[in-house]
């Protein structure tokens, strides 16, 4: 099979969770398929007008897998001579329009994966940003669910909010993001060996991650703990004594996978997240998740079996588990147990092969 994947493809790798499905995505399809990874020259601070129109750069030329970056002439001229069976775009990038507007010619099934309704995002947690820039991206999404063959969902939360958008799709799929295999390992250590530790990963000033309902609930707490957050934001150190703050900016994989196995808890208290990769690594390696009740990844969580779910909010119910774990740490371990045990069918190449299915169906 000949797959297109179009999107953000980031060569560090400090990812945010839509650029490490795209890369992940990538490196897992080209086991057994051709696969290409097309992205833009998107940051107009560092190219020229002519690069955006005709540049071309490749990335990465391995195996099965080459990554190249096309200005858009460069890609439809790509696009007229190639010919691909499926064209997935991994991560939301106005530049992919294009491949709409030649779906007749290019004759290939288009698959979309939706991280993020655009519509809600830029309304309710973004809405300082240029008018014209938010109407553009409102109206391209409408454009990319209207007109893909498939929608993918990471979640069915995520699903539910694309209804209540009335964003019109002609076939949809709830297909999970997933976890490397580096996490997984995690899960041997004695969680007993270090002090009680608990972790929150997100920018601290972004609304939807909901820090300040963390910050409500640790204050509530008297034993002593450690938090650390990993953030691009400084986090102001306004905790009582007894909470030990340890802060780091975003990493890359190795260095969290590393930072992870000193954990007990992490606490994902978002407003709203399509799913939580970070949560899901976490789980792989036995961290005990509380999430909140519109977090994506709550789909996969029983209360008192691998897991909490809370209300967005409830500090004092936060605070509660806390302590409970805390005071219990045979809980704690039964419950590190089962986390990863949630997570073992959740490795990337499981969800790549979810993906070749799906292809596989809609090419029939």
């Amino acid at each position: 099979m000949n797959i297109l994947l179009l999107g953000h493809y980031q060569e560090k790798e400090i990812l945010t969770g839509p650029q490490k499905f795209a890369k992940r995505m990538a490196d897992e399809l080209s086991v057994g398929h051709h696969v290409t990874f097309i992205c833009y020259f998107q940051d107009g601070k560092l190219y020229s007008k002519w690069t955006k129109l005709f540049g071309s750069r490749i990335i990465i030329q391995k195996n099965n897998l080459q990554v190249l970056q096309l200005g858009v002439m460069s890609l439809i001229v790509h696009l007229f001579i190639n010919r691909y069976n499926i064209v997935h775009i991994v991560t939301f990038e106005r530049f992919i329009f294009i491949a709409f507007l030649l779906k007749s010619i290019i004759n290939a099934k288009i698959v979309y994966t939706c991280h993020g309704i655009q519509a809600v995002e830029l309304r309710d947690y973004h809405s300082y940003l240029p008018n014209i820039y938010i109407l553009k991206n409102i109206f391209i999404e409408k454009l990319f669910f209207r007109l893909s063959d498939v929608v993918v969902f990471v979640s069915k939360l995520h699903q539910s909010n694309a209804i209540k958008e009335m964003l019109t799709v002609r076939a949809q799929k709830v297909i999970t993001n997933g976890v490397d295999e580096i996490f997984y390992n995690n899960a041997i250590d004695n969680k007993e060996k270090h002090p009680f530790s608990l972790i929150f990963v997100g920018d601290v000033k972004r609304k939807e991650k909901g820090f300040s309902f963390i910050l409500d609930a640790v204050k509530n707490i008297s034993h002593n703990i450690i938090l650390t957050v990993i953030s691009n934001d400084p986090v102001e150190n306004t905790f009582p004594t007894n909470i030990q703050l340890k802060t780091f900016k975003r990493m890359d994989t190795v260095r969290y996978a590393e930072i992870l196995k000193q954990q007990d808890l992490i606490i994902a208290s978002s407003v709203y997240d399509s799913f939580s990769i970070v949560v899901a690594e976490a789980m792989a390696g036995g961290v005990v998740p509380i999430v909140t009740e519109t977090t994506g990844i709550k789909e996969l969580i029983i209360n008192d079996s691998n897991g909490f779910i809370v209300n967005y909010g409830d500090s004092n119910s936060l605070s509660e588990l806390v302590h409970r774990l805390y005071s219990d740490k045979h809980l704690l371990a039964e419950l590190s147990k089962s986390a990863h045990l949630t997570m073992l069918n959740h490795r990337w190449s499981n969800v790549a092969q979810e993906y070749i299915k799906l292809y596989n169906d809609i090419c029939k």
